[in-house]
């Protein structure tokens, strides 16, 4: 018999001056992280191939156009690669709720965007995981897009956060965030139509 310890999740809450601040770190995919790892090294000598071919005076003009074409296909396709490398090994998600705001930002190296919502508008905070296949929701992750166990509704859109969080400590984030900061209460007009 094994006994199973409950996990202690993997996101950080603090809570700061400023409000409840909740770290989340990217989870580390080892099959993923080590195939880019190496494709990355490819990468970077067919990068360099592909310079020197560009510079070098002694290839005809054709051929040198052709590479250069390939050189900036092969350049933004490298970028995409570490960026998703990165964000394995190093990225992580930050989440500031204060009462008056909800602050997402998807962090490499202190580097990112900064997406900010006015809290009153943000409705339906739920834990809502990913429907997508597990490949899928990989490469949405790596390239910053908006997928997440954590949904909220926002005017007319549904937005995402808390990439590869399992269902349960993104409800125990749900519920830590609601009782902090409960929504807004629609006030009682009454309209005549």
């Amino acid at each position: 018999m094994v006994k199973i310890e409950p996990s202690p999740g993997r996101a950080q809450v603090v809570e700061t001056v400023d409000g409840v601040l909740i770290r989340i770190p990217s989870r580390r995919h080892g099959c993923a992280m080590a195939f880019l790892g190496f494709w990355l090294l490819g990468w970077a000598a067919g990068e360099a191939f592909a310079v020197w071919a560009v510079l070098n005076g002694g290839t005809p003009l054709g051929p040198r156009l052709f590479v250069l074409v390939w050189l900036c296909g092969w350049t933004v396709g490298g970028f995409f690669a570490l960026r998703a490398w990165l964000w394995m090994l190093v990225g992580r998600e930050m989440v500031l709720v204060n009462g008056a705001i909800l602050a997402i930002k998807r962090d490499i190296f202190g580097l990112g965007r900064v997406r900010e919502y006015d809290w009153s508008a943000v409705a339906n905070l739920r834990a809502a995981p990913p429907t997508g296949d597990g490949q899928k929701r990989l490469g949405a992750i790596s390239l910053g897009a908006s997928e997440g166990a954590i949904a909220f509704d926002y005017g007319a859109r549904t937005w995402r956060f808390g990439s590869d969080l399992d269902e349960a400590e993104a409800a125990q984030l749900v519920a830590l965030i609601l009782d902090r900061y409960p929504p807004a209460k629609p006030g009682k007009e009454s309209r005549e139509l």
